[in-house]
């Protein structure tokens, strides 16, 4: 798996929780979770462990925040 920052294949794992491997980058030393969580995964994990469902919580966003956050991911803005 690629590292979603910088593209690199080396990573060292770190720990592991919940069935997934958190894994920091050797290239740009960004942290992420291996394998992947799918959108169901997701969806599930943030409704069990936060008050505010997932999907209303989206909803709720200022269309400024939100573009203000898409602007953070990679290759888009810094």
């Amino acid at each position: 798996m690629r590292c979603p920052v910088c593209g690199s294949t080396e990573a060292r794992n770190r720990f592991e929780k919940s069935g997934y491997s958190v894994v920091r980058c050797r290239g740009c030393g960004f942290e992420y979770v291996r394998p992947t969580p799918t959108e169901a995964e997701l969806e599930r994990f943030y409704n069990e462990a936060y008050e505010v469902d997932r999907e209303a919580y989206v909803r709720g966003l200022e269309p400024e925040r939100l573009e203000d956050l898409e602007r953070l991911l990679p290759g888009r803005g810094r």
